[in-house]
Parts: C-alpha cells; sequence; structure tokens
C-alpha cells in the first residue's frame, strides 16, 4: 500500500476505534473502509470475535480498500476520457476542421495524431 494510502487508512481506522463520527467528503472506499472498521471495532468490543479473527479480517478490509482505491481511480479516469470525447466529439461535428479532428484525436487516444505538434 502507498505511503499516503496507508496514511489515509491508519487515520480513519483511529477514528473508527473511537467510535467518532465519520469524517465529511471521504470517498466511497474510504467510507467502505471507516464503516468496515467501526463494525470490526464494535464487534471485538462486545467480544463476537477473538484477536486473531480482527487480525485476520483487518488484513482482509485493507487489501479490499486497495483494490477500491484503484478501482475509483479507473472510473474517475474513464469518466474524465468520456467527458473529454464528448466535448471534443461535439466541437468537431459542429465544426468540422482538422484541428478538430486532431483534438477528437487526443481526446480518443490521449495524444496528438503524428505529426502535429
Amino acid at each position: 500500500m502507498t505511503p499516503d494510502l496507508q496514511q489515509r487508512a491508519d487515520q480513519l481506522e483511529e477514528l473508527a476505534m473511537r467510535n467518532a463520527a465519520m469524517p465529511d467528503g471521504l470517498s466511497s472506499a474510504d467510507q467502505l473502509l471507516f464503516l468496515k472498521f467501526r463494525l470490526l471495532y464494535q464487534t471485538a468490543a462486545l467480544g463476537n470475535i477473538t484477536l486473531e479473527q480482527g487480525r485476520r479480517e483487518k488484513l482482509a478490509i485493507l487489501d479490499r480498500y486497495r483494490l477500491d482505491c484503484f478501482d475509483e481511480k479507473c472510473w474517475q479516469h474513464t469518466r474524465q476520457l468520456w467527458k473529454n470525447i464528448e466535448a471534443a466529439g461535439s466541437a468537431y461535428a459542429l465544426d468540422r476542421t482538422v484541428e478538430n479532428a486532431d483534438r477528437f484525436h487526443e481526446a480518443v487516444y490521449g495524444m496528438k495524431p503524428k505529426g502535429v505538434n
């Protein structure tokens, strides 16, 4: 896990452990992590799981968090890609110039066509 991701996970774990309110503005992955930690610590406090089971579940929660963060990053990239394609395609439909075709190509492929500066 990257250091910044680990730091965020540690902060959310600390808040969940203290049964604090969920912070505003969290991503979906961060919200899920916080709620999973809160449930894990509440379950442990009730004595419904062993320390070893809690450790295993914490590792599983962190593994899933890493994947959830990656999924979010992919969705954000995909959303931006389609936004760029839509804008470039609309510009080309309204004004069919070589420059707009080049912008559309760049939006789709993430690079300018060969020979374009």
